[in-house]
């Protein structure tokens, strides 16, 4: 069984330094979004306004989002968490925007791109990994939109069109290993 096929409850900082959980219960729908500062990443940024749609259609039906930030701030500061303020609060995701240093929780759910998604079903389990839409960088011709379609899947409690996609972004930066001497 892959490491991410049943939901990992984790704990990690917020954009303002707050120790948020995350658990799932009482048959929650969540997605789990490995994004980057839209301001750093032409794929965030270009997704945005896709993602942000998604979030008020599917929030307004009880899916939980949690977005989380693994990139190496000490590497790229514009993902430090003072940086992710602003995005915070024009996403509207205070609280919900989390700061995976040193990538752990990246490295739990196999999460190598932002944006990179994980859908979770009420039962916890994984039913959908991967990008959002089949054409990112042009809205107006997508023909399939895998992240909602699996959404609505979970909701409608009915197969996945799609379980798994490759995630089209920039890969998530990472802490450099420290060499043993």
């Amino acid at each position: 069984m892959p490491k991410n096929e049943i939901f990992i409850p984790f704990t990690l900082p917020n954009e303002k330094g707050e120790d948020i959980t995350i658990s799932t219960s009482g048959g929650q729908l969540v997605v789990i979004g490995f994004i980057a500062n839209d301001s750093s990443s032409k794929y965030v940024s270009i997704y945005k306004s896709r993602l942000l749609e998604l979030k008020a259609n599917f929030e307004a039906k009880g899916v939980r989002f949690i977005w989380v930030n693994s990139n190496d701030h000490g590497i790229s500061p514009e993902n430090a968490p003072d940086q992710l303020n602003a995005q915070a609060e024009e996403w509207q995701i205070q609280e919900q925007y989390l700061i995976d240093k040193g990538q752990v929780i990246a490295k739990k759910y196999g999460a190598t791109r932002t944006p990179e998604f994980f859908v979770y079903d009420q039962d916890q389990k994984l039913r959908y990994q991967g990008t959002v839409d089949d054409c990112w960088h042009s809205p107006e011709k997508v023909r399939r939109r895998f992240l909602h379609d699996a959404i609505n899947a979970c909701l409608e409690q009915r197969s996945v069109p799609l379980a798994k996609t490759l995630a089209i972004g920039e890969a998530i930066i990472r802490t450099p290993r420290r060499s043993k001497s």
